[in-house]
């Protein structure tokens, strides 16, 4: 499973990013939203294409999806790759198996206007009659976590909301996080349930649901608008946490003295994560900027199932961070260094960033029903 946060006001680069790896009919899609969901579904959707194309080695440009009798989307040419979306305010989730059928949902938790009527809404009959007077108050977290839990199976099972969230039965306990158990659920009875909580933080609830196997569940964080790379860590039960502490993402090494703009904040449910873009090397003499190969935030790995602290993982190895270059006529002589590295070169004034496509400029468009 894969977590996205949100592009923010002020991320306008990580939404470019997204826009770029969006399909021409989901760019379309994009436009005619209202302006408050464009960022959302931009990220969101630029985030299955973009992990559904690591797991099957094409180019995002060549992932393409199909729909099934109910609407749920497969990947074409990988018929034994299952994938799931799901987004909520501030957050995305991809959900990807080999396994078997995939399902995951997210809900921000949020003050409840009606609990009673939410509550007959996602409770079955069985589970209202034990449901504990305390969780009626108005921030009902507990609902939340059955509703993710339930929409996660009918996902799975490709119905949706449409299939009904009574007639899913679970029991989820007060946790945020761990395995669920699945007493009913439409379909054959003799149907093995894989259901996990997954801990974002105190303000979402997420489940991931897999029919028929998926007892191991792997938690990965991507920054909006990038691509993951293969191969993932590997391990019984892990979890590589969206880059929480303070880790930047640098296109070049600064050269001493050079222009910086503030780092961006990219908001997620482990903290903000800074990313620093340089502005490029002052005027006058001095190391060229070698830009840096693609990173990724060094990830954090935790066993689910275990109370244990986090494992830092290794470090990737250092890249140079300055090559000489000759000094300009009129200075001081000396032995004439080397030429300068193609990857050396500074781009000229007004060039685009290395790496990202530019993106036309949206039109803002008045809000659409429905």
């Amino acid at each position: 499973m894969w977590t996205v946060p949100e592009p923010g006001p002020g991320q306008e680069p990580a939404l470019w990013d997204c826009l770029a790896l969006l399909s021409p009919e989901e760019l379309r899609r994009q436009r005619n939203m209202v302006p408050s969901q464009r960022a959302l579904y931009a990220s969101a959707h630029a985030a299955l294409r973009s992990v559904t194309a690591a797991y099957t080695g094409l180019p995002v440009s060549g992932v393409a999806f199909l729909k099934g009798a109910l609407g749920k989307p497969y990947v074409s040419g990988a018929p034994g790759l299952r994938v799931s979306l799901a987004h909520t305010e501030g957050m995305s989730l991809v959900a990807v198996s080999r396994d078997g059928p995939t399902g995951v949902d997210v809900e921000r938790v949020r003050p409840l206007g009606d609990p009673a009527g939410l509550r007959r809404q996602v409770l079955c009959d069985r589970e209202a009659a034990v449901w504990p007077a305390d969780r009626e108050g108005p921030l009902n977290s507990g609902l939340f976590t059955h509703w993710v839990c339930k929409e996660a199976v009918l996902k799975a099972l490709g119905s949706g909301l449409a299939g009904g969230l009574t007639a899913v039965q679970v029991e989820p306990g007060a946790r945020r996080e761990g395995p669920v158990r699945v007493l009913a659920a439409p379909g054959s009875p003799s149907r093995v349930w894989n259901l996990h909580l997954v801990d974002l933080g105190t303000g979402f609830r997420a489940a991931v649901a897999v029919a028929g196997g998926g007892a191991r569940v792997r938690v990965f964080g991507l920054a909006p608008g990038t691509r993951p790379r293969p191969p993932f860590p590997e391990g019984p039960s892990v979890r590589v946490l969206p880059a929480g502490s303070p880790v930047r993402e640098r296109a070049a090494d600064a050269a001493p003295g050079a222009a910086s703009t503030p780092p961006r904040r990219l908001p997620g449910p482990q903290g903000p994560v800074s990313v620093a873009r340089t502005a490029g090397p002052a005027s006058g003499p001095g190391p060229v900027p070698v830009p840096s190969a693609a990173r990724t935030p060094v990830p954090v790995v935790r066993a689910l199932s275990s109370g244990s602290g986090f494992v830092p993982a290794p470090a990737p190895a250092p890249v140079p961070s300055s090559v000489p270059v000759p000094a300009p006529a009129g200075r001081a002589s000396g032995p004439a260094p080397g030429p300068v590295p193609a990857s050396a070169q500074v781009p000229a004034p007004g060039a685009p960033p290395s790496g990202r496509l530019p993106v036309p400029q949206l039109k803002e468009v008045p809000p659409c029903s429905g």
